[in-house]
């Protein structure tokens, strides 16, 4: 374990150019100039998977604590962006291995540099360098990339906000921030993976229409052609691999789904985007939510679906042996709320 209290740039970017695998960027605030000298000093020959998580379009972005151009920036230099309400935490994960962990933000002032803000004293921080184990990593994958919802952020987003601020006479401004935050958040196209996903649905003519639910069902809950409730689900991040996607089915939703208020769960195949899988409320009771199949440590369902090499689908349950195995082919690429 080391403490370090200056150079945190130096420090992140020598990690950052020895990463093979993957990066993950915890931090509620980013801007353009720290984000930008990261990057460039950092770059890996590897190309390991990079993902950063920051707070969604909030005060931060008028009163600028956060520069939306960085977001784009960082995006273009080929991270995911994740967004996640109630942020705090700043972290710097590489390969799963090693962890910065602290209070600098991804900012100059966070990290110590100057650039335009010659003349301010530097922020009084700190980050702890370690090396941690995979269950420390997984926890906190679990804790904050499972939980944050992955947008693709528009080319234009930052001209966007900048031409909404410009238009906003906020003076006094703490009586306009809510207006200028309504305008941003009602002007941008940012989009959740899911909500995408069922638009393509509806262009298809697989579904009629859909409805985000936004209190009752956890996350990712839709009523899909205005009556029925179904959740959407994406891979477990970093895991599927060779067409086998990993999803996990919480308590909270499985009792949602005996109860039938779920009347379905839509599995997205990650590698391939056009593809799904929609299973019915009544064959996840029968054939996947069982006891034994339950996880000791979360009380939850882990499941794998796999695609053969035959192009069939079939869902395995944690718990029991890959060679037991529940076959999903007539259940893919169509909206299907009853078992066949």
């Amino acid at each position: 374990m080391n403490f370090i209290y200056s150079n945190f740039l130096e420090a992140l970017a020598e990690d950052f150019k020895r990463a093979k695998k993957e990066i993950l960027i915890i931090t509620p605030y980013v801007k353009k100039e720290a984000a930008n000298q990261l990057i460039n000093q950092g770059r890996s020959k590897s190309k390991p998977t990079l993902n950063l998580i920051t707070l969604p379009p909030g005060i931060e972005y008028i009163d600028g604590a956060t520069d939306p151009a960085a977001i784009a920036d960082l995006q273009d230099a080929g991270f995911t962006i994740y967004l996640l309400e109630d942020l705090h935490a700043k972290i710097y994960m590489f390969d799963r291995k090693i962890v910065y962990a602290g209070s600098a933000n991804l900012t100059n002032r966070g990290l110590g540099i100057r650039g335009e803000l010659k003349g301010l004293k530097d922020n009084k921080e700190l980050l702890v360098r370690m090396e941690i184990s995979s269950t420390e990593s997984k926890k906190i994958r679990e804790q904050f990339l499972d939980s944050a919802t992955e947008v693709s952020v528009p080319k234009e987003w930052a001209n966007n906000i900048e031409t909404l601020l410009g238009q906003l006479d906020y003076v006094p401004i703490s009586l306009k921030y809510k207006e200028a935050l309504d305008k941003i958040r009602n002007s941008l196209s940012i989009e959740s993976k899911q909500v995408k996903f069922l638009k393509e649905l509806v262009k298809e003519g697989k579904i009629k229409s859909f409805d985000h639910i936004n209190s009752g069902m956890n996350k990712h809950a839709f009523k899909i052609n205005e009556q029925h409730v179904v959740k959407v689900f994406r891979s477990k991040q970093g895991v599927h691999d060779n067409h086998t996607y990993s999803y996990q089915i919480t308590a909270p939703t499985a009792a949602l789904i005996r109860q039938r208020k779920i009347k379905a769960l839509l599995f997205i195949l990650e590698e391939d985007p056009d593809h799904f899988v929609s299973v019915p409320s009544g064959f996840l009771i029968n054939e996947v939510l069982k006891k034994e199949y339950q996880t000791q440590k979360n009380k939850d369902w882990q499941i794998k679906i796999k695609r053969m090499t035959d192009q069939s689908l079939w869902l395995s349950p944690a718990g029991r042996n890959e060679s037991y195995r529940i076959p999903l082919t007539k259940y893919e690429d169509s909206f299907i709320i009853k078992i066949k």
